[in-house]
C-alpha cells in the first residue's frame, strides 16, 4: 500500500498492512459478538452463502484443494467469524495494490480530494470524498 498526499509518496510497510486489517478483524468480531442472538442467528446462512460464492470462485481460478482452504475448519463453527477471517486475509492480499491519493488544499491541512486506487483492477481510481468549503 502506497500512501500519496500531494503527489509525495510514502510507502506502508507490510507488518503495518497486516496490523491494520488485523486491528479491523479485531474491531468488527468484537463488534459481532455485542450483536443479539437473532441477529446472529440471521447473519449466519448469508455468510454461508457468501462463503460458498467465494469458494466456488476459488476452485474456477485456483482448483478444489486451495477452494476448500475457504471452508471453515469445523462445521460447527460461526459462519460470520470465518468469512471475517476470510475477509481479513483478502484484504491484507489486496493492500499490496492499494494506493490512496490525498489532496490538500494549498497551504492548509483540509482534505480537497481523497482517491483510492487498485492497481490490479486496472482503474486510476475513484474519488471516495471530496471536501469543497
Amino acid at each position: 500500500m502506497n500512501i500519496l498526499i500531494n503527489q509525495e509518496q510514502y510507502e506502508v510497510p507490510r507488518h503495518v498492512q497486516e496490523r491494520l486489517a488485523l486491528d479491523l478483524l479485531a474491531q468488527g468480531t468484537a463488534q459481532y459478538k455485542k450483536f443479539d442472538q437473532a441477529w446472529r442467528v440471521v447473519l449466519k446462512p448469508v455468510a454461508r452463502f457468501i462463503l460458498q460464492k467465494i469458494e466456488s470462485e476459488v476452485e474456477k481460478r485456483q482448483g478444489k484443494e486451495v477452494a476448500r482452504q475457504i471452508r471453515p475448519p469445523d462445521r460447527n463453527s460461526d459462519p460470520v467469524l470465518h468469512l471475517a477471517n476470510v475477509l481479513a486475509a483478502i484484504s491484507m492480499e489486496m493492500m499490496k495494490h492499494v494506493d490512496l491519493r490525498i489532496e490538500l488544499e494549498h497551504g492548509t491541512n483540509i482534505v480537497e480530494a481523497f482517491n483510492i486506487s487498485f492497481a490490479s483492477a486496472g482503474e486510476t481510481g475513484r474519488q471516495v470524498g471530496l471536501n469543497r468549503d
